[in-house]
């Protein structure tokens, strides 16, 4: 993000750049926010615990991108998953 000027808006690509961490980035906030409006209604009905699934660090082919965890709540989007489901709108 350094590198695009620490920018606080525009379209994704000029606030992070441009590539796969971008995409897994823009994945990242729109899978949240999406599961915050489900878990929101959800509570509506039953005031239950909300959780989500993530992929564990050690499995095989974790690590490597492209492998479907693409938007999941890994240590390298957890800082982008955070604000995205504890939205204030």
């Amino acid at each position: 993000m350094g590198a695009a000027g620490s920018k606080t808006s525009g379209i994704w690509e000029e606030a992070f750049g441009q590539g796969t961490a971008t995409d897994e980035i823009f994945m990242a906030w729109s899978f949240a926010r999406y599961v915050e409006r489900v878990a929101e209604a959800g509570k509506a009905e039953y005031p239950l615990p909300m959780y989500v699934n993530a992929w564990v660090s050690g499995f095989p082919k974790v690590n490597e991108r492209g492998n479907g965890q693409v938007g999941s709540p890994m240590p390298d989007t957890i800082d982008v998953w955070r604000p995205g489901h504890r939205r204030s709108t």
